[in-house]
């Protein structure tokens, strides 16, 4: 497990929550089953503006957090027997809440089939909100829903040209990610300004995304950060995390770096999961503030215990390493699961090697296969990596000299865009290269523009 260990201990601990009004974070993942059992969920944070007409809160739904941000209605107030009463007479926005709170179970028994039914029916109505609800269902494969990106995309979007803001806010980040569709950073501009100008506070984020990083826009970090602010004003405190992490990453200045800390605290005093997070990995590697090994394992475990899946996947890593205490696998891929549920590329990757070697866990070559593509597929090279080891080995699947050529110079080529060079990669590459015959190789090389079309690297 030599490779997992060396890249632990370059992980990222960044992990940007997409825009969402319910994470998975990128274009594949795990599928829930179809028959998933209600969710279950806790509030962890709930800070809605005095002045807004939005509130942002944080559940763990079915082991993953999710962002929700709701639009606040007059029918939120409503008793759950007048709902049903307005729902009856075919009243939209009334059927709509009705499935919101059953599915949720505010005021009334949760009730899973029967919030469906609701919501389809809302659907059915004009609802919007209902819209891009069956969105989230389809982005998360939740709720008895086959994960389709492409269906929530669509469903979104169509949900967004009713001129719903939540629904126009979760569009520009589909755009702006790619999930479901191209990245297009001038569409998601459009879309997060229309739902900006409602007040969607979710949105302004992903403007100020867009302007300090200079996405399809020209970079104007002023005007960025104001849009920041601006969404913090309004309760949307992941804002203090893009900041601190803008900050970190681009201006890595000592000053800045302890800038960014200061952002992150903030963030922090106000339960938002990821600065709690991130905090947790600053004072484990002493990044704008004194090291604090202990103090950082402490809040890495309380986001983690969250739901934050980056900061489970550190969490991970600090077992595995002893940080604080005697190694510990089992505990270590415990976390690494939690964190590999939610499609944390990492974590998937790192579950990988652990069941090629069996580290932890009981030697599965078909669960280090399956782990190590799921990786490769959200672009980890170390997932690439161990899919190269599976086929120059022959570990549970036929020997592919061809395909783990493939695989190794895919993990060459992302690590080299990171600025990274891993000996091992090479190593197994030259070696697998020197058993090839001439046109074995001429294969190899015309079918690694096709699996890099195919995983999305070109």
């Amino acid at each position: 497990m030599l490779r997992t260990l060396l890249l632990l201990t370059t992980f990222c601990a960044f992990l940007l929550l997409p825009a969402c009004s319910q994470t998975e974070d990128s274009n594949t993942a795990v599928t829930k089953p179809a028959a998933a059992a209600p969710a279950q969920q806790n509030s962890v944070k709930k800070q809605p503006s005095q002045t807004s007409t939005y509130r942002v809160e944080y559940r763990t739904i079915n082991g993953q957090l999710r962002k929700l941000v709701e639009v606040i209605t007059p029918y939120m107030d409503l008793p759950s027997a007048e709902l049903e009463v307005k729902a009856q007479q075919k009243d939209a926005d009334a059927t709509y809440e009705l499935a919101r709170r059953l599915i949720h179970g505010e005021g009334i028994a949760r009730n899973q089939s029967k919030a469906l039914s609701m919501l389809e029916k809302a659907v059915e109505l004009g609802s919007a909100a209902a819209l891009l609800d069956t969105a989230s269902f389809y982005e998360y494969g939740s709720y008895g829903h086959q994960r389709n990106l492409q269906k929530a995309f669509e469903l979104t979007k169509e949900s967004a040209e009713k001129g719903y803001a939540l629904a126009q806010g979760n569009l520009a980040n589909f755009y702006y990610t790619g999930k479901g569709t191209s990245i297009n950073y001038s569409k998601a501009k459009e879309w997060a300004q229309k739902s900006t100008d409602q007040g969607n506070p979710d949105a302004m984020v992903t403007l100020g995304q867009l302007y300090v990083y200079g996405h399809g826009v020209s970079q104007d970090v002023d005007k960025g950060i104001l849009f920041f602010e601006e969404a913090i004003s309004k309760g949307e405190y992941s804002a203090y995390f893009e900041i601190g992490r803008f900050y970190s990453e681009i201006y890595g200045t000592e000053r800045n770096l302890r800038k960014a800390a200061d952002l992150i605290k903030k963030g922090a005093e106000l339960n938002e999961p990821n600065c709690i997070g991130q905090l947790g990995y600053f004072y484990s590697e002493g990044i704008g503030v004194s090291k604090d090994i202990e103090k950082g394992v402490q809040f890495t475990l309380k986001a983690a215990t969250l739901g934050v899946p980056f900061a489970q996947y550190n969490l991970c890593f600090e077992y595995f390493q002893g940080v604080t205490s005697a190694p510990n696998l089992s505990e270590g891929i415990k976390w690494c699961k939690k964190s590999a549920d939610q499609g944390f590329p990492s974590a998937l990757a790192a579950l990988g090697q652990a069941y090629i070697f069996g580290d932890g866990v009981e030697q599965n070559f078909k669960k280090a296969y399956t782990y190590s593509l799921k990786a490769a597929q959200k672009g980890n090279s170390l997932g690439f990596y161990t899919l190269g080891q599976i086929f120059e080995n022959g570990d549970g699947i036929k020997q592919n000299l061809i395909q783990a050529y493939c695989y190794y110079y895919i993990a060459i080529h992302l690590d080299k865009k990171e600025g990274k060079k891993d000996q091992a990669t090479l190593n197994h590459i030259n070696s697998v290269k020197s058993q090839m015959s001439p046109s074995q190789i001429q294969s190899a090389e015309r079918e690694i523009p096709k699996l890099m079309k195919e995983y999305g690297l070109q």
